[in-house]
């Protein structure tokens, strides 16, 4: 490997934001490296799925690599934002994953920070303290919990809400989910392997095949109930949904 190639696995930037920042990492690939961050003036916000870390002066925080996530720089206080961001591409450790957190350091971790703080060059120097910091706080920090526990949990809760509320709109789903929709689209996409607007459109199909067997309401009267904008589009996502149209399922019922 180059010198060059090294050194480009990092950076580290000074960030002087005067009024207010918003930074999306909530489409593509997430965050292209891992961030340490120190926030030494003004007020910051990190949202992703279900986590919310509120920044405060001298405040660092960890943000892992490929994290779906949005920022809030400078809302909550009218004073200018400044905020140190290391990132670099690869921890020190491959059998782990850390979640998005806050840092609680000790004076030994805080040293080897302020060498990179003081410089915010990359050289040897500041690699090595880079390095020789998260040595001392990995021990301590949070670990990722089993994704697949996380995914069935939301999800369980989502179909559930759906079921009783399935005139809902996305982002409220995601809201009772406790995650952003950007994240429930992602959850219901490795789960189902369809969006949640898709399996919104499913419960919402079965609810109307009860209605057209077990009532004489018409196809717009159901669409009206259901909260379709049309009875036309109503016909099409359920025709996507059943491969067959609403009037055919009561025909179909009535001749058994």
């Amino acid at each position: 490997m180059s010198n060059l190639s090294f050194y480009s696995d990092f950076k580290f930037f000074r960030n002087r934001i005067p009024h207010t920042r918003t930074t999306d990492y909530t489409k593509g690939n997430g965050a292209p490296s891992h961030y340490i961050a120190k926030l030494t003036s003004g007020t910051g916000k990190i949202i992703s799925d279900d986590t919310v870390l509120e920044l405060n002066e001298g405040d660092i925080c960890y943000i892992p690599k490929n994290l779906n996530y949005i920022s809030y720089w400078g809302f909550e206080t009218p004073k200018e934002v400044i905020f140190y961001s290391i990132g670099f591409e690869a921890l020190p450790v491959t059998d782990k994953e850390f979640v998005l957190q806050k840092l609680e350091i000790e004076s030994d971790a805080e040293k080897h920070l302020d060498i990179i703080l003081n410089d915010m060059t990359v050289n040897c120097t500041t690699v090595g303290a880079l390095y020789s910091f998260l040595g001392a706080v990995i021990p301590k920090m949070q670990v990722e919990k089993a994704k697949s526990n996380k995914y069935e949990y939301i999800t369980k809760r989502a179909l559930a809400f759906l079921d009783k509320n399935y005139t809902c709109k996305i982002d409220e789903l995601a809201a009772f989910c406790g995650v952003s929709e950007s994240g429930l689209y992602l959850i219901f996409q490795k789960v189902f392997n369809k969006t949640p607007l898709e399996i919104k459109h499913q419960i919402v199909c079965e609810k109307a095949k009860e209605l057209l067997k077990t009532t004489t309401l018409s196809v717009e009267e159901i669409s009206n109930m259901l909260h379709f904008s049309s009875s036309s589009y109503f016909r099409k996502i359920f025709r996507q949904q059943t491969g067959k149209n609403p009037l055919s399922i009561r025909k179909q019922d009535n001749e058994l």
